[in-house]
Formats: C-alpha cells, sequence, structure tokens
C-alpha cells in the first residue's frame, strides 16, 4: 500500500512538471469562467433592430420594451427607421422591424378585417434564413397580446350592446383580473424530473467541451507515458505488469482533470446532483485512461498520436452530443467517451452503457497488450522449439 501511495505521488509529481498539462487544468475554470460572462451578455443568434415611425407612439414602445426584454435567442437594438435600414444593408444587422405610428389603430383594422389592414409591421431583411423565421415567432407573441385585446372589445361589444358606452380601459380592467395562473407547458428530463426551460444557449454546451478536453488530456497523457517508457522509467516493472502501471498513469491524470471539470461544473450550476456527479467522475475517469491507452497500442505515442489528436478532437465534436445530438451517428456516439459523459448526467440507463463500455475497452486494451508483447514471445519459442527438433 505505502509502494502505491509512493507511486502515485511521484506520477503525479511527474504531471504537474509538464507545462501542457498545467495549461490544460488551468484551461477548465477560465472556460468555464469566460462562458458564464458570456451567458449574461445580448446572445442573440440573430440581430434585430426595432424602429417606430413615431417615437411618441405608445403600443410600439411597449411592444418594443418587451421584445428586448427577452435576448436569449434574438439581440435587439432600437434605432431609427432609416439608420435600420442602414444597418441591414451594410450586414451589421440580420434584420429590421418596423412599427407604423398608427400602431393602435392598424391592430383595431386588422382585427375587424378591413381591406388592405394585413403586414401593417414592415419586415425587411437581407436573406431569409432559419434563424430569422424562428424569430419571428417571438415577435408574432408579442404582437398578438394586443390583437387579443382588441379582439375581446369587438366580440364583448357585439354580444353585449350595452357596453358601447363603456370605455376600452374599463373593458379592458376585467380582461385584466381575469385569473388564469400557471404554464401552458413543463419540461422534465428522462428520468422525469422538472427541469428550467430557459436554458442558455451558451452554456448548455459546457459540459460536452468539457467531456472533449478530458479525453484530449487523456490522448495527451498517453503521449507522456510513451515519452517515459521510452526513457526507461519503467523498465524494473516486469513487462506483464506494464498496462496497468499505465492504467495509473492515466487515472491519475484523469482524476486531476476531471477534479477540475466537477468542481467547474458544480459552482457554475451547470453540475447535476453530487451522487451522480460522483459516479460519472469514476466511470467516465476509467473511461478516458482506457481510451488513451487504446489509441496509444493502436497508434503509438508519439508522432502518430500526434496527428490523431486534432482529427479525434474535430470528430468528437461533430459526432458527440455537444452542439447537437444527430440520430443517424448514434452507433458512432457510442464508440466515443463524451457521449457518456454527456447523456449520464440526464439519462439513468448511460451508467449501465458506460459501465459496459468500460469492460469493452480493458478487453480491447488487454488484448491488443497481448498481441505485442506475450504472442511474438510465443511465436518466437515455437521457433526455437522446431530448430531444436530439426
Amino acid at each position: 500500500m505505502k509502494k502505491m501511495v509512493m507511486w502515485f505521488l511521484l506520477l503525479n509529481k511527474r504531471l504537474y512538471k509538464k507545462i501542457t498539462y498545467i495549461g490544460i487544468l488551468l484551461l477548465i475554470p477560465v472556460f468555464v469562467a469566460v462562458f458564464a460572462v458570456a451567458s449574461k451578455e445580448p446572445s442573440g443568434i440573430v440581430t434585430v433592430v426595432l424602429a417606430k415611425e413615431d417615437p411618441q407612439n405608445a403600443l410600439a414602445t411597449q411592444i418594443i420594451e418587451e421584445l428586448k426584454s427577452d435576448t436569449l435567442v434574438v439581440s435587439f437594438q432600437e434605432n431609427t427607421p432609416e439608420m435600420a435600414k442602414e444597418l441591414v444593408a451594410a450586414g451589421k444587422a440580420d434584420a429590421a422591424w418596423i412599427f407604423p405610428g398608427d400602431m393602435q389603430g392598424r391592430i383595431k383594422a386588422y382585427v375587424k378585417g378591413e381591406r388592405n389592414s394585413v403586414g401593417f409591421i414592415k419586415i425587411i431583411e437581407r436573406e431569409q434564413t432559419v434563424p430569422l423565421l424562428l424569430s419571428r415567432e417571438k415577435l408574432s407573441s408579442v404582437v398578438h397580446k394586443q390583437v387579443v385585446r382588441e379582439n375581446y372589445l369587438k366580440y364583448i361589444r357585439s354580444v353585449a350592446p350595452e357596453t358601447q358606452e363603456v370605455s376600452d380601459d374599463e373593458l379592458l380592467t376585467f380582461l385584466g383580473n381575469t385569473q388564469v395562473s400557471g404554464e401552458l407547458f413543463e419540461f422534465y428530463d428522462i428520468d422525469g424530473n422538472k427541469r428550467n426551460e430557459n436554458v442558455n444557449y451558451l452554456t448548455a454546451p459546457i459540459r460536452g467541451m468539457l467531456a472533449i478536453l478530458a479525453v484530449v488530456c487523456g490522448m495527451v497523457t498517453a503521449m507522456y507515458y510513451q515519452s517515459d517508457l521510452d526513457r526507461g522509467i519503467f523498465v524494473l516493472l516486469p513487462e506483464k505488469k506494464r498496462i496497468f502501471a499505465e492504467f495509473g498513469y492515466q487515472m491519475i491524470s484523469a482524476i486531476n482533470i476531471l477534479l477540475f471539470i466537477c468542481a467547474a461544473l458544480l459552482i457554475s450550476g451547470l453540475g447535476t446532483a453530487f451522487w451522480k456527479e460522483l459516479l460519472i467522475f469514476v466511470l467516465f475517469a476509467i473511461g478516458c485512461s482506457l481510451f488513451g491507452m487504446l489509441l496509444r497500442m493502436l497508434f503509438g505515442g508519439g508522432r502518430g498520436m500526434a496527428v490523431l489528436l486534432p482529427l479525434m478532437t474535430i470528430l468528437m465534436f461533430v459526432v458527440c452530443p455537444v452542439f447537437f445530438d444527430f440520430a443517424s451517428m448514434r452507433y458512432v456516439q457510442y464508440l466515443l467517451p463524451p457521449t457518456y459523459f454527456v447523456n449520464c448526467a440526464y439519462n439513468k440507463m448511460y451508467f449501465l452503457y458506460i459501465a459496459i463500455y468500460d469492460v469493452v475497452l480493458f478487453a480491447l486494451c488487454f488484448g491488443c497488450d497481448w498481441m505485442k508483447t506475450r504472442l511474438p514471445k510465443m511465436n518466437h519459442l515455437s521457433v526455437r522449439k522446431v530448430r531444436e527438433t530439426v
């Protein structure tokens, strides 16, 4: 036991002497902090300029203020109609929404179905894109509230003529006092736990990106191990025990990197329950370690791994459910460790999947080690026996 503790301390010390390893560890809190700050800034995927033909129009001002209160998906700016057109033309904005001077009158005409009353808000776009199409849903939801008010006034006066003598404000008071509580939609994860629907799309991929960073660190550690192996650091170890030494080397690295990752996730509020993160920590650390070992055995820990590193990083970003989850790539996702780190947080079945994944990786590593070390010896003994027989 004392010898194992000594090995742990010595190998840990060697890792912390590597500048690149220290850089990866320090990158984690910086990475999370930058995304946390960025998430508090206007973070829309499209920019829309809001403009009023009449700067004094109270209803248009109210609608614009309501639109500007939510910049999660769309970043809103306010300007004059002329400047809004120029910003779109210059490519500094994706669209401009220009509200008419007589906003109240145009809505009333729309509700009454008067001729040429449709399309009273002018939308200017350089090109039609999916995000811009989706952004119009936000505009429709806000304007629809005003349309409902006018529709209510129209209906109540048609069924109750005596209300003709009552002012609009008084009738709208009854509409405002209607007791309607709750939300139309509730969001749950696959385990039935209620989730907050207001998830910032900037912070959502952090978990997957940190998982990729952990796997990259495992590949870098494999290169460190190969360098130490070539320098004779493990020459006193029996050859059949080196696979366990390499696993320990990788686990020390994985434990360090995942401690930083889990702490960053929990502190930033992006983590799950503590017990769940702890179990993910153990299973994912084993998976990262074995994955790095397997790649080193297949491609070597020198130039082969150096060439593979950027390619594997790009592959994980594209295939794993970091930004998008493509069902057509599901079977490819199962080959890469970040898939399990991301999905274990929301789906308990992935705890079983990652346990199976770890067992399969161990079998593959053991098989590769056997073929590289023991099989050549067996062939050598067979040749020797044949020569002796001859």
